[in-house]
């Protein structure tokens, strides 16, 4: 996924608590937080060993993105598959 890179960080990203108060909070069921925006699927960026393959080289110009959709993001600890960085476009 792309994540939108200007500064109007109210109209495209939504903070939502979920309430869930768990022992063990690190699941995507018991996740405290969630946050909603938009992104992009990039179809060369994918698992490599059951992991985040390396950012595409070209982050900037002529990355291949499909049309956006909505997306979910939760805490880092709450999956199994962890990204911790997204590719930017420039529009």
């Amino acid at each position: 996924m792309i994540a939108r890179p200007d500064n109007k960080l109210n109209e495209h990203y939504k903070v939502v608590t979920t309430g869930a108060a768990a022992n063990y909070p690190w699941s995507i069921n018991n996740s405290p937080i969630i946050i909603k925006t938009k992104g992009k699927r990039v179809p060369s960026w994918g698992l490599y060993n059951d992991m985040t393959g390396q950012l595409p080289y070209s982050i900037g110009y002529g990355l291949d993105a499909q049309k956006e959709e909505d997306i979910i993001l939760v805490p880092y600890g709450c999956t199994r598959l962890r990204v911790s960085q997204f590719p930017v476009v420039q529009q």
